[in-house]
């Protein structure tokens, strides 16, 4: 099978999904498949949140919820009755403008080529239901069910 040559001067069609592969040699990326880089270890290195008796209630509620049921648990159950309570606790939301976002649609024109991807989670600046500037996005990853 003959792999594909990527030129970035070509034109890209519109709404073409991409596989890992594809932006790996697309971007001329390095695949990183260890975890202790040194930003996964300054991560891993932060001071553990300190609660006070309310908000470690809660947490220890949820986890323990989340422990003995997330088996039967959807991908929105999980997120509404575990993963929104835990970003309560980090208190995203600031006086800077800092909002956290669901389900929205983010892009970015890299290299000349556009990429689109539909955020699960995102943290931004930005107002009411507008971002302006993406810090942080999380989107789940299925490689069975069209990534």
């Amino acid at each position: 099978m003959a792999r594909k040559k990527y030129n970035l001067d070509e034109e890209i069609p519109k709404g073409k999904q991409y596989k890992e592969g594809d932006l790996i040699l697309l971007f001329k990326l390095n695949r990183i498949v260890t975890y202790n880089t040194p930003l996964m270890e300054e991560w891993l290195n932060v001071e553990n949140a300190t609660f006070d008796a309310f908000e470690q209630t809660l947490f220890d509620r949820k986890l323990l919820e989340s422990q003995t049921q997330i088996a039967g648990w959807s991908e929105e159950d999980l997120k509404m009755k575990f993963i929104t309570y835990i970003l309560e606790l980090g208190y995203l939301v600031s006086e800077n403008n800092i909002v956290t976002f669901f389900d929205k649609t983010i892009s970015a024109t890299v290299e000349g080529i556009k990429l689109t991807v539909k955020s699960d989670f995102m943290i931004a600046k930005g107002i009411l239901d507008v971002f302006t500037t993406p810090y942080f996005h999380f989107q789940e990853y299925k490689p069975y069910k069209n990534p």
